[in-house]
């Protein structure tokens, strides 16, 4: 999630859409689905969080983004799973 906020700035939609096509190909997992959210419901809440929390911010956007694919989606793999307590 901070990837693609630092990727698309602060458009929640951009983002939010983002993260839930990477779900649905499977290149992000969910730590728990107690309530089976949707990817779009799931990665809105997400995001929602992240803003609350102070883990996404406008001190993310814009940093250096990768290239599409390759390295900068194991990036954002990596990310989620530091996020989500995996590693």
């Amino acid at each position: 999630m901070r990837e693609l906020f630092r990727r698309f700035g602060s458009d929640r939609a951009r983002v939010v859409e983002a993260y839930a096509e990477a779900e649905r190909r499977g290149e992000v997992e969910r730590a728990r689905d107690s309530r089976q959210m949707s990817a779009d419901e799931y990665a809105s809440r997400l995001f929602a969080d992240g803003v609350e929390k102070k883990w996404i911010q406008p001190s993310c956007i814009r940093l250096p983004s990768y290239p599409s694919g390759g390295l900068g989606l194991v990036v954002v793999i990596l990310l989620v799973l530091v996020l989500l307590g995996r590693i």
